[in-house]
């Protein structure tokens, strides 16, 4: 199990093959050609069976293409060998707001409140944020994206991003 962890935690300090093809997929999915995106996600899922970021990534590719079902079970299987994964429980959690099930969301968020694993408590966080966002409790989102905002650490790209979309809504709702 320890190698299961640090597999799935590691940090990528030399390019492999599964890495490369994970970066050129995400490229390719940037540039809207989701099948071959998919494609490089399964590939790279083959080399390393234990990395989250790709049971994560072919679960975005899923859930893309409409396959919503097929991405949630890709993330429940992950969690079957990965359960520990901060990444997999937060992706799930996002499939969930996705599906309107915000018991599931909420169930998800308590379990990552309760682990002292990085990021778990900002993931927690994130998706509760993401959840109201939805819910259309835009004030509890705003309030629950700056908990989140201040649980990062160092520069965070998505900082103030949800707060921003929350207040375009109640603007519009007037």
């Amino acid at each position: 199990n320890e190698e299961k962890k640090r597999l799935s935690q590691s940090i990528w300090m030399e390019i492999t093959e599964d890495r490369r093809l994970y970066i050129e997929g995400v490229f390719l999915s940037t540039d809207g050609k989701q099948s071959a995106a998919m494609k490089n996600f399964k590939r790279a899922l083959e080399l390393a069976p234990m990395e989250d970021r790709y049971l994560s990534a072919v679960s975005v590719a899923l859930a893309s293409q409409g396959k919503m079902d097929e991405s949630i079970a890709t993330l429940e299987e992950g969690l079957k060998e990965l359960p520990d994964s901060v990444s997999l429980k937060a992706s799930l959690g996002q499939r969930y707001i996705s599906t309107k099930d915000f018991g599931r969301v909420e169930a998800i968020a308590s379990e990552l409140e309760k682990s002292s694993l990085p990021y778990a408590a900002y993931n927690a966080l994130m998706i509760r944020a993401c959840s109201a966002e939805q819910q259309g409790k835009y004030k509890d989102a705003i309030n629950l994206f700056n908990q989140a905002d201040a649980k990062a650490d160092g520069s965070n790209p998505l900082t103030g991003l949800g707060q921003q979309r929350c207040q375009d809504m109640m603007k519009r709702k007037k």
